[in-house]
C-alpha cells in the first residue's frame, strides 16, 4: 500500500487521470482492510486458503508497474463482489466506490485484469451462491446431527427412567395382588370371626337354658316324691295316679323340649367347630387362586385336585351336627308321635 501511495506522489504528473483513480481506490480499500480485518473476513467467508494466499504473494510483491497494479485490483475484484453481496446494508462508499471504478472504467484495463474482472461479474455470483448453499447445507445437516444425536440421547435416557418405572409398577402389582390375597383371606376370615361370635353367644344362651332345664326337672320329681311320701299314705293307687298325671305330664313335656335344647346345644357346638377350622385354614392357605392354577397344572389328567378337600370345607355349608343325643332321651321322638296322634284322634 506504501508503495501505491509512494509511486502515485513521485509520478503524479506522469500517470493518467484513470490510473490516478485507480491507485487512490486500490489504497482506499487496501486501508479499509487493514482496519477491519475481522469484518472482511466474515465478509469473505467463502475465500479459500489458497485464493487467500495468492492474493497475500500478489500484494508482498515490490512492482510500480501499472499492469501489477491492475491486476491487484483485478483480484480483489473478487472480494469486493463477495463483500457487496454479503453485507448485511447498504454497501459502504469504500466498497461502492471500488465496485463502481471496475464497472466505468473496464475498458481502460489491460486484456487480463479486464478478463479477471468479467469473470468475477459474471461466474462470482454463481459460485457465491453454490457455496452459500453448500454452505447452508452443511451447516444444517450438521445441526441436523447434532439434533439427532441430542434426541437419541434424550431418548436413551426416557427409556432407562422407563424400564425403571415400569420394573417398579411391576413391583407395586405384585405386592398389590398380595395385599389383595391377604385382604380377601382377612375379609373370609373377618367373616367367620362374625358369624362364630354369633354362634358363641347361641351357645352360651342355649347353655343356661339345658342348664335351667336340667335343674328343674330334678326338683321337680324330687318334690313329687317328697308329696308322695309325706301326704299320700292313706290314697289309693288310683288316686295317686291321679294326682300323679299333671307333674307327669310337666316332666315329659320338660324331658322333652330338654332333648331340643341339647340337640340345639350339640349343634351349635358343631357349627363352631367347623368355623373354627374354616378360620385355621384361612390362616393357614395364601396366594389360594394362583396355588390351585399351580397346582392344577402340575397335576396328571385325571388325578383330584389336591386342595379339593379345602375347597370342600372352605365353600360348603356349615351343617348340623349329626351326633346322636344319649340314649336316655331317644324315645322322646315317638312320644311326640303318640301325643300328636293322641290329638288327631
Amino acid at each position: 500500500m506504501k508503495l501505491i501511495d509512494n509511486h502515485v506522489s513521485t509520478e503524479y504528473n506522469a500517470l493518467s487521470l484513470f490510473e490516478i483513480q485507480l491507485c487512490n481506490t486500490l489504497s482506499n480499500i487496501l486501508n479499509n482492510m487493514i482496519q477491519f480485518p475481522q469484518l472482511w473476513g466474515e465478509r469473505c467467508a467463502l475465500k479459500t486458503e489458497e485464493q487467500n494466499s495468492h492474493l497475500t504473494f500478489i500484494l508482498n510483491e515490490s512492482s510500480t508497474d501499472i499492469n501489477h497494479t491492475q491486476n491487484i485490483y483485478a483480484e480483489l475484484y473478487f472480494y469486493i463482489i463477495e463483500a457487496v453481496s454479503f453485507s448485511p446494508s447498504y454497501p459502504s462508499s469504500t466498497l461502492s466506490s471500488y465496485f463502481d471504478f471496475g464497472l466505468e472504467y473496464l475498458g481502460e484495463f489491460e486484456k487480463e485484469s479486464k478478463r479477471k474482472i468479467y469473470s468475477a461479474l459474471l461466474r462470482l455470483p454463481v459460485s457465491i451462491l453454490n457455496k452459500s448453499m453448500a454452505k447452508l447445507n452443511v451447516e444444517g445437516y450438521h445441526k441436523s446431527l447434532l439434533q439427532i444425536e441430542s434426541t437419541e440421547k434424550k431418548l436413551a435416557s426416557m427409556q432407562i427412567d422407563l424400564e425403571k418405572k415400569i420394573k417398579r409398577v411391576e413391583r407395586l402389582e405384585a405386592q398389590l395382588k398380595n395385599q389383595e390375597t391377604a385382604y380377601n383371606f382377612v375379609g373370609l376370615y373377618k367373616g367367620f370371626v362374625k358369624l362364630g361370635t354369633m354362634k358363641s353367644a347361641e351357645l352360651k344362651e342355649t347353655k343356661r337354658i339345658l342348664l335351667g332345664l336340667a335343674t328343674v326337672i330334678p326338683l321337680l320329681i324330687f318334690a313329687e316324691v317328697i308329696y308322695f311320701a309325706l301326704s299320700g299314705k292313706n290314697d289309693t293307687t288310683v288316686t295317686h295316679i291321679i294326682k300323679l298325671i299333671p307333674l307327669a305330664s310337666l316332666v315329659l313335656i320338660l324331658l322333652y323340649y330338654f332333648r331340643v335344647v341339647l340337640s340345639s346345644f350339640n349343634s351349635i357346638k358343631s357349627q363352631l367347630m367347623q368355623i373354627e377350622l374354616r378360620k385355621s385354614l384361612c390362616r393357614f392357605i395364601q396366594k389360594y387362586g394362583e396355588y390351585s392354577k399351580e397346582i392344577n397344572a402340575n397335576s396328571k389328567e385325571g388325578d383330584r385336585n389336591p386342595l379339593a378337600k379345602f375347597e370342600d370345607i372352605i365353600f360348603s355349608n356349615i351343617m348340623a351336627s349329626d351326633d346322636k343325643t344319649p340314649s336316655t332321651f331317644d324315645g322322646m321322638e315317638q312320644l311326640a308321635s303318640m301325643i300328636k296322634a293322641v290329638k288327631g284322634s
